[in-house]
């Protein structure tokens, strides 16, 4: 299925768009188009990861998620051993 595509008109800085422009002529990216569009996808893709680690972060200063983490850890403790693989000459 084909993307939906909307054209839009952006402002950039002369030196930013001419070395679009000579990056587009050393053949990197096909067009103008393209190399924005990666750029753009980059970025939005750091952005989501910033926020998701951020997430992460204050997890790890949520009292009741810790506590709750710590119970399950020590709830399924006796088990671990069993899931781990079987060394050669070990029963």
């Amino acid at each position: 299925m084909a993307t939906r595509v909307i054209r839009t008109t952006i402002a950039l800085p002369v030196d930013l768009l001419e070395e679009v422009d000579r990056v587009v002529r050393r053949g990197v990216a096909r067009s103008r188009n393209e190399l924005v569009e990666a750029a753009l996808r980059r970025e939005l893709e750091a952005r989501h990861r910033e926020t998701v680690d951020a997430s992460i972060a204050d997890m790890a200063r949520d009292t009741e998620y810790l506590r709750d983490v710590t119970q399950i850890m020590a709830e399924f403790a006796s088990a671990d051993p069993e899931t781990l693989p079987k060394r050669a000459g070990r029963r």
